[in-house]
């Protein structure tokens, strides 16, 4: 939840609702902002400059280590109709993929489906997106 994320940043600024912690500020900010929010990339580069190099350095390793538990799922993870399982035998069988048939979205599967997408004339993503499914699904018929 990027709103949250700079949300907490901003309690961090401000000490409302928990101890002023300007580089945990700068940290909430630099996560949201490492998912996409201009604001918190603002907020973050306005504390640059009134934070220790040390300090700075810390909060960025902690945010680019964030990883969200419970997140909402991702194109990667989403079933859009056929399964990974499903994904990975059609484009074994059409002879993109040549790993195991186990339902993990592994880094041979992002690449069968790169492969395909590209030969498809589409974004080459690597994600099993609800384009790339809907288009593997006509070989499950």
């Amino acid at each position: 939840m990027v709103d949250s994320q700079y949300n907490l940043g901003l309690l961090y600024q401000s000490g409302s609702g928990a101890p002023r912690d300007l580089a945990e500020a700068y940290k909430w900010f630099s996560i949201a902002a490492n998912a996409g929010d201009s604001e918190a990339r603002a907020s973050a580069l306005d504390l640059e400059s009134k934070l220790p190099s040390a300090q700075i350095a810390r909060a960025e390793t902690q945010a680019g280590a964030f990883r969200p538990t419970g997140a909402a799922p991702t194109p990667d993870n989403l079933a859009y109709g056929p399964s990974v399982v499903a994904a990975q035998k059609i484009l074994s069988r059409l002879g993109y993929y040549r790993g195991r048939v186990d339902g993990a979205t592994s880094r041979d599967l992002k690449l069968a489906v790169s492969a395909y997408q590209r030969d498809q004339g589409m974004a080459a993503t690597g994600s099993l997106d609800p384009a790339t499914v809907s288009r593997l699904s006509v070989f499950s018929r």
